[in-house]
Formats: C-alpha cells, sequence, structure tokens
C-alpha cells in the first residue's frame, strides 16, 4: 500500500489580469499536462484540481495518496507552485501555499511564496478522534 499523505495548495491573485495571464501558461504548456488530469477530479484517490475564476484562485487536494518526488503527477504539481513562486516574485498580488500531512506524527510540510492571502486560506490542523468509544 505505501506511505499516504494528504496534499494541499492555494494559489492566490488579487488581479485578474495576472490570474488569467497564468492560467493561459498553465493551459497551453506541456509540463502541466499530468496536472490537468486532475481536473475532473475523477481520480480514485479524491483528487482535484479546481481554477476558481470568481475568487481568483487555483485549489488542489488530494486525500490518501502517495506523495514521492519522482512521481510524475508530483513534478508536474511541484512545477506548477514553482511558476507561481516564479509570479509571486514578480507580481505582489500573487501568493501560495502548500501543505503536505503524512501519516506519521508530526510529518507535516508547508511552503509559501508571496505575501497575499494564501497562507490563511490553507494551513495544517492536528486534532483528537475517538474511534468507535
Amino acid at each position: 500500500m505505501g506511505y499516504r499523505s494528504e496534499v494541499g495548495y492555494v494559489i492566490a491573485f488579487t488581479e485578474k489580469e495576472v490570474y488569467d495571464q497564468f492560467k493561459v501558461q498553465y493551459k497551453l504548456d506541456p509540463a502541466y499536462d499530468e496536472c490537468r488530469d486532475d481536473e475532473s477530479g475523477t481520480d480514485s484517490h479524491d483528487v482535484q484540481l479546481e481554477f476558481r475564476d470568481d475568487d481568483l484562485l487555483i485549489k488542489f487536494r488530494a486525500i490518501d495518496v502517495k506523495w514521492y518526488d519522482h512521481y510524475s503527477d508530483v513534478k508536474c504539481h511541484r512545477a506548477l507552485l514553482d511558476l507561481a513562486d516564479e509570479y509571486a516574485e514578480k507580481y505582489d498580488c500573487v501568493s501560495w501555499c502548500f501543505v503536505r500531512i503524512g501519516e506519521e506524527t508530526g510529518d507535516i510540510d508547508t511552503e509559501y511564496g508571496g505575501s497575499g492571502e494564501a497562507t490563511s486560506m490553507i494551513y495544517p490542523v492536528s486534532s483528537i478522534c475517538f474511534d468507535g468509544i
């Protein structure tokens, strides 16, 4: 079965023109073909990439997935986050935040770029669960 993670990221924009430019670059570049497969949300592991045009943001969430750097789908999403980081360095209106929570206690990765809203839109949370009692 392998080690499983929950993964999510948000790329947020405050200017529609820059969001549209980013989206066009994403749609036209074949480097993101595998990411586009996740737009349908039909993967058996509950994986979805969502473009929210009205909110000027991109949301990705994957539950119960193997998230290894050498996997082609992971490389694609990392490349999309690299593009977001390039935009965040160039434009003040772009920010992004990535969170991965693994199976092991304390196995949490967070990364972010830009100085906008994205870091308040996604964050890890710990909780206590009583199962079956």
